[in-house]
């Protein structure tokens, strides 16, 4: 007997208890597939942006920081160094320590982001680079404080740190740059994931259905034959032909 024939047939042999049975179950199968499938698909998408956040958006985050309080540090002891009103130069000095504790922060901040070998090295470099310029900066504002503004603004202006604080901006630039593009990367990589999660899971359900509709058609089948068989046994009786 063919494959298909035999299936019928068992099928047919069941209670109709156990076809409702089968019927509802492969109804629920699916609906436990599908909800399965989408849990373990929001729990991946939850992981990678996550990680996304973590390492990528937060240090671009830390280094634009960083780069600006740099910048911000600079400029106050420029100004604190021309200022000649002290309660003027005092706010400024307050500044310009408030964006040293702000650049310290982002810095170790952004050492917890740090992933690739090259940003370590960049990140290593720039905070050698950061205690050279806290020191001479902290001459600095030692002569500002001192009242000896010329020397402050050879200090500043020398060439050396500015030089140095150059580097430093072009090291914590690249660190950014570099996040900036694995965080594209990344974008990419969740986009194509739930791309692919969600042809997988339509064709799940698309198939799922198929399914369903072929076991309910062979669950209706395996009823309609034999009641048939039933009501033609019942007629042929009820017309007299008992030898049928």
């Amino acid at each position: 007997m063919p494959k298909p024939r035999l299936l019928a047939a068992l099928l047919e042999r069941l209670t109709l208890q156990s076809k409702l049975v089968l019927g509802f179950g492969s109804v629920l199968v699916l609906a436990v597939v599908l909800g399965i499938q989408g849990l373990l698909v929001q729990q991946q998408f939850s992981h990678d942006f996550e990680r996304l956040q973590a390492e990528e958006v937060v240090g671009v985050s830390r280094a634009k920081e960083a780069e600006v309080q740099l910048a911000h540090m600079l400029l106050g002891l420029r100004k604190a160094a021309e200022v000649r009103d002290e309660a003027a130069r005092e706010a400024l000095l307050g500044e310009v320590e408030a964006s040293r504790s702000q650049l310290r922060l982002a810095t170790r901040q952004l050492r917890g982001t740090i992933m690739l070998r090259e940003n370590e090295e960049r990140l290593g470099e720039f905070e050698a680079l950061l205690t050279r310029i806290d020191g001479i900066a902290g001459e600095a504002v030692e002569r500002v404080r001192l009242g000896l503004a010329d020397e402050a603004r050879d200090i500043i202006d020398g060439g050396v740190l500015e030089d140095v604080t150059r580097q430093a901006d072009r090291l914590m630039g690249a660190i950014a740059a570099t996040k900036e593009r694995n965080a594209d990367v990344a974008s990419r990589d969740i986009r194509a994931f739930v791309a692919r999660q969600t042809t997988f899971s339509v064709a799940l359900l698309v198939g799922g259905v198929g399914v369903m509709l072929l076991c309910s058609w062979a669950i209706g089948r395996s009823i309609r034959r034999p009641a048939a068989r039933v009501r033609r046994a019942v007629e042929t009786i009820a017309l007299g032909r008992l030898d049928a």
